[in-house]
């Protein structure tokens, strides 16, 4: 895939997220915790391990606990609600959470930003990846416009206001919408946002023509008709993958506790795929949305884990030289450092499981 040629501030700098590491902390908000049975579970007063999960919307936690999957886990569970990759990487590294939930190319964007080479040491890894396309009818991320706007193709875009959020997926669907439109930044009046969320919102509010980002945030427009998808993932060659990332260090102090994380993670799922009533109703009460909308966030919300063989390393290299050539990030990044295999044993053992 080829990009256009840009510049763009990339993601947060060592120096900075060690400035707002407190706020980072403060921002911070641990939605449950699952500490029962500590005392039956405990062997001669040793504590239980905790894992703290960073999330992005306040409906996980609650599903999470709704399927009753980690009730029974061996070590105390603790959520972050933090919108936005960045927000999850700057808890990362300030150690407010041990484990983020970011985009594959959130990682990537720091690599190339990083004053180190992370071939020789990366400060984070991703480690889990899954596929929100999973069966889903409702594509994402996608390239959407105002349906008054009269934009009908790519030749209508030039000169459009166009909202979307740096870093991930959302970001890799603008660019490569860009490039599909064989325009360049420069081309458009593009706004930036912090996260998804501030970008559809600002793009219903008619502030922009276009937007780049996940289907569900702007899934009630589209329903109502005020909304029109112009491009899905397929059209412009970009990936959807949600992932688990984690400092190196943690992935092997905690390894026992992430592998049944996984586990019970995937056992989640499963309960998700089976239960829509139930998790329509939590993500309608949780998220304020109408039953359509919150319909609409159980499909999309449904995902498959992916196996991380050499083909999807190859794509995410792909990826990355694209974004390299296109002026987007500072240095070339050898992606293989980036994720960490160790896992794949249990991730086949969840997959294996669904298949039968």
């Amino acid at each position: 895939m080829k990009f256009p040629n840009r510049t763009h501030p990339l993601g947060t700098t060592i120096a900075a997220i060690l400035l707002v590491a407190a706020l980072a902390a403060t921002a911070f908000i641990a939605v449950t915790r699952r500490s029962g049975g500590e005392a039956a579970n405990n062997v001669a007063g040793a504590q239980r391990p905790t894992l703290i999960i960073g999330i992005q919307d306040p409906a996980t936690p609650e599903l999470v606990k709704a399927s009753g999957v980690f009730d029974s886990a061996s070590f105390d569970l603790e959520w972050g609600v933090l919108t936005g990759a960045q927000a999850q990487l700057t808890a990362l590294y300030s150690g407010a959470i041990d484990i983020g939930y970011v985009g594959d190319t959130g990682v990537l964007f720091e690599a190339a930003n990083a004053a180190s080479d992370w071939s020789n040491g990366p400060l984070l890894q991703n480690f889990v990846a899954w596929d929100y396309n999973w069966k889903s009818p409702f594509p994402s991320p996608i390239t959407a416009v105002r349906a008054e706007a009269g934009i009908e193709g790519a030749e209508d875009l030039r000169g459009r206001k166009w909202s979307y959020s740096f870093g991930g997926a959302a970001y890799a669907q603008y660019v490569g919408s860009l490039t599909k439109a064989n325009l360049t930044a420069a081309d458009i009046e593009p706004i930036q946002l912090a996260d998804a969320y501030t970008a559809g919102a600002a793009f219903e509010r008619g502030e922009a023509d276009v937007f780049s980002g996940p289907y569900v945030v702007v899934s009630r427009s589209i329903e109502a008709g005020k909304t029109k998808v112009l491009w899905t993932p397929t059209d412009t060659q970009v990936p959807n993958l949600a992932c688990l990332t984690a400092k190196p260090s943690v992935l092997a102090d905690k390894k026992a506790e992430i592998e049944e994380f996984l586990k019970r993670w995937g056992a989640y799922q499963e309960w998700l795929k089976d239960n829509p009533e139930k998790a329509t109703e939590i993500f309608a009460r949780v998220l304020k949305l109408e039953p359509e909308a919150a319909r609409s966030w159980w499909e999309n919300n449904r995902w498959s884990y992916i196996r991380i063989d050499d083909a999807v390393i190859a794509r995410e290299q792909a990826l990355a030289d694209g974004f390299y050539a296109a002026g987007t990030l500072k240095k070339e990044v050898d992606v293989s450092a980036l994720w960490n295999r160790d896992f794949e044993p249990v991730l086949d053992e969840v997959i294996n499981s669904w298949s039968k």
